[in-house]
């Protein structure tokens, strides 16, 4: 009996050409998904744990450097559908809020990122050093949550002005704004 999930972390028997045969997509297809943001950290270091650590922090990188892209996105979704506007007028005011706001979010759905699998299991040793990549995972809902209470706060602290009405159509537009981005989204893939 051969055992399939085994021979992935054995470490013996296998040369560099095969572990690239070996690599699991989340390696070399990272980014955005249906309902997940994905991305594949590389860490190396004298110990397993200084591996895995450098490529978790590797890992969470590319996931506030693709959360950063995607509140881009959804700001001037949200802008356009919401008819909105700051105190400089509707030119700047996507731009403006997505500055505003990028840093406190990016930090906060951060806490929610989560890895899932180092690979390979036991690390690929390179000389004296040992090398991981890591899974990092952030639940698509966790940024889309985040953005729309950071939205309706706005909203009612009226930092956002020019909302047709209020802050309940202001939450209307996002979830239209936020629809939008994930069709968009679904499309890359």
């Amino acid at each position: 009996m051969i055992c399939f999930g085994a021979m992935i972390g054995c470490g013996g028997g296998s040369k560099s050409s095969k572990k690239e045969d070996k690599l699991p997509k989340w390696i070399s297809k990272p980014g955005l998904y249906e309902d997940a943001i994905l991305a594949a950290g590389i860490g190396e270091g004298l110990s397993e744990q200084k591996a895995k650590s450098q490529a978790e922090l590797s890992g969470r990188k590319k996931i506030a450097e693709t959360i950063q892209s995607q509140i881009k996105n959804l700001t001037t979704n949200f802008m356009e559908e919401a008819s909105t506007t700051t105190e400089k007028g509707s030119e700047s005011a996507a731009q403006e809020y997505f500055q505003e706001i990028s840093q406190s979010l990016t930090n906060v759905t951060l806490n929610g990122a989560v890895v899932e699998e180092y690979w390979p299991p036991l690390g690929m040793k390179e000389g004296n050093k040992i090398k991981f990549y890591a899974k990092v995972v952030l639940k698509k809902n966790s940024l889309i949550d985040e953005f729309r209470k950071k939205v309706k706060e706005d909203a009612a602290a009226k930092k956002i002005k020019g909302v047709k009405a209020s802050a309940d159509d202001a939450l209307k537009a996002l979830d239209k704004a936020i629809a939008k981005w994930e069709a968009g989204a679904e499309s890359e893939e």
